[in-house]
């Protein structure tokens, strides 16, 4: 790689931290309103994408209801409310959450000293 930056997996890797891509956030944050299941399913990829476990956190439990096989899709006022405060929350928490402890990669640079 030989730079100080390094865009990879879903992530900014420099010298001093590990840190979402910008664009993921602003996605997360500006997600328009699920109409059906697929909508769902694509915002719960979004946010599995940037943070792998973030799926089991309190904010993702009603959506995880919405989802359960056999449910009838549906979509009220509460959800709406609670869909539009756990964006920012979400986006936020990731973002903290992955700078505080880091992410689940390794990644390596091959050398070969062949001539």
């Amino acid at each position: 790689f030989a730079k100080d930056e390094v865009n990879w997996a879903g992530v900014k890797i420099t010298k001093e931290k590990v840190e979402p891509l910008e664009e993921h956030m602003e996605a997360i944050k500006t997600f328009p309103k699920p109409e059906n299941l697929t909508d769902m399913k694509s915002y719960w990829a979004l946010i599995s994408q940037v943070a792998p476990y973030y799926s089991a956190q309190k904010e993702m439990l009603p959506f995880r209801e919405v989802m359960k096989k056999g449910t009838k899709w549906y979509w009220d006022d509460i959800l709406q409310r609670l869909f539009e405060e756990s964006r920012e929350m979400i986006a936020k928490k990731i973002k903290d959450g992955i700078n505080r402890s880091g992410i689940g990669y390794i990644m390596t640079q091959k050398w070969c000293g062949c001539s």
